[in-house]
C-alpha cells in the first residue's frame, strides 16, 4: 500500500484507489460517523452545502479548537 502510494506520487504508476473513489469513500465512513450519534433520526447530507439536515449533527462536522491550537485556514 504504501510503496503503490509513493510510486504513484513519483508518476511510476496508479494507485489502486485514486482520489476519484477514495474521496466519496471516506466520506461516506466519516458521515456514518456522526449519524452513529443519532441512531433513531434519519439524516439528509447535502453535499452540495456539506451539512445535514438536523442542526445538531452538523456541529459535529467541524472540530472547535482550544484556544492556541486552532488551525486559521480552517477558520
Amino acid at each position: 500500500h504504501w510503496g503503490s502510494f509513493i510510486n504513484a506520487s513519483l508518476g511510476k504508476e496508479i494507485t489502486s484507489a485514486h482520489f476519484g473513489y477514495a474521496g466519496p469513500l471516506t466520506e461516506a465512513v466519516l458521515l456514518g460517523g456522526v449519524a452513529s450519534r443519532f441512531p433513531s433520526i434519519t439524516l439528509e447530507w447535502n453535499p452540495q452545502r456539506l451539512e445535514f439536515n438536523l442542526k445538531d449533527a452538523n456541529q459535529h462536522l467541524i472540530r472547535t479548537y482550544r484556544k492556541g491550537w486552532d488551525v486559521k485556514s480552517l477558520a
